[in-house]
């Protein structure tokens, strides 16, 4: 999803990856293709093994908040 906002002009797209990695040429290319200014991913399901440079996209800031390693939801009740 794409939105642009008429006051800016800044661009902005947001994506539920369900798996990052494996989808950064398709990423890439909608981004370049779209000129977009931010973008937001959710479910990357990138870890500490996938490194930045791995997730990185040329022009744009990565600031990302991996899900650690045996993460469980508490139950309530």
């Amino acid at each position: 999803m794409v939105g642009q906002s008429d006051s800016t002009g800044l661009r902005c797209m947001y994506t539920n990856a369900c798996s990052l990695p494996g989808k950064m040429d398709e990423l890439r290319n909608l981004v370049y293709t779209e000129n977009v200014d931010v973008i937001a991913v959710t479910e990357t399901w990138a870890n500490e093994e996938i490194t930045d440079a791995e997730l990185a996209l040329n022009g744009y800031v990565l600031f990302r908040n991996d899900r650690k390693k045996g993460f469980i939801r508490k139950e309530e009740g």
